[in-house]
């Protein structure tokens, strides 16, 4: 009977592998639900042990804007109880004590989300320079430093959020852009402003995005050799530790989101960008 033990250790594994992959073979099976082209701004190197042999992706998104359309009415949608009023004694028995809850979110790709932080940066850089002419000082250093986050942020912005992926899908309906992946969400409470304040604000609820459950991809080994080259580039004294720095993207990955809304990467290629706004040019593999 001694024996028995190993065995069933072994069998315990095999089916789990064996789950694994039929779940992986369902997600890919048929027409994907989304595939996007994403860039090194949006899918950056993941740190990893140098004895690491696997390599991934981190999924880089921006939760600016969540505000404006993550509301009272939506936080109802997904499921939390925003029937009591937001008064001292409701938010420190009820509010505080909810829990977050499973569901999905619509990231979107060089959206109008994407366009409006833009535009909100370039509008820094018309201040700093408004700023530095009545003081009769150079811009460039501040300015340098706002264009840099232009051209090195994600332009993946969270759009939209719910319990049912299907109706998400039938709201943005734009496969080539949005992607749907398993989140979760949360609740906050915003104070309002004090009566002294110039224009006086009630409390509100605000819902959040807390976590895209999809955080790192793996990256399949005939897709390594571009981005080991660019770890090559990036390696610094600190293993697994790589300062990309700013300027253009230096590789593009087609990602792909199966029926289980599971993503995997179709392709991986490098990309010789240019800061002077040409199109960048695509070395093919």
């Amino acid at each position: 009977m001694r024996r028995v033990g190993p065995w069933v250790a072994v069998a315990i594994v095999l089916v789990a592998n064996a789950t694994m992959l039929l779940g992986e073979w369902r997600n890919r099976s048929g027409a994907p639900d989304a595939e996007v082209v994403l860039t090194e701004r949006e899918l950056p190197l993941a740190w990893r042990a140098r004895e690491d042999s696997g390599r991934s992706l981190r999924l880089d998104w921006s939760s600016d804007f969540v505000d404006a359309w993550f509301d009272e009415a939506r936080l109802a949608e997904v499921g939390f109880d925003v029937e009591p009023p937001l008064d001292a004694r409701s938010t420190e028995l009820h509010y505080e004590r909810l829990l977050p809850r499973d569901g999905f979110v619509v990231l979107e790709m060089e959206g109008a989300a994407w366009e409006r932080w833009r535009a909100e940066r370039e509008e820094e850089i018309r201040e700093a320079e408004r700023r530095a002419a009545l003081l009769g000082e150079d811009p460039g250093e501040e300015v340098s430093r706002i264009r840099d986050r232009i051209e090195s942020t994600s332009r993946l912005f969270a759009v939209d959020a719910g319990l049912d992926p299907a109706e998400l899908r039938r709201r943005h309906p734009d496969r080539g852009r949005l992607l749907i992946l398993p989140a979760v969400l949360d609740l906050r409470v915003v104070p309002g402003s004090g009566p002294e304040a110039e224009r006086p604000e009630p409390p509100r609820l605000e819902g959040a995005v807390a976590e895209v459950r999809t955080s790192s991809i793996h990256v399949p080994l005939e897709r390594r050799d571009v981005l080991d080259a660019v770890e090559h580039e990036d390696r610094t004294v600190e293993p697994g530790v790589y300062a990309r720095g700013s300027g253009p993207p230096r590789y593009e990955v087609t990602l792909a989101v199966g029926s289980r809304l599971r993503p995997w990467i179709r392709s991986v290629r490098r990309v010789a960008g240019h800061a002077d706004g040409t199109p960048p040019a695509v070395e093919r593999r």
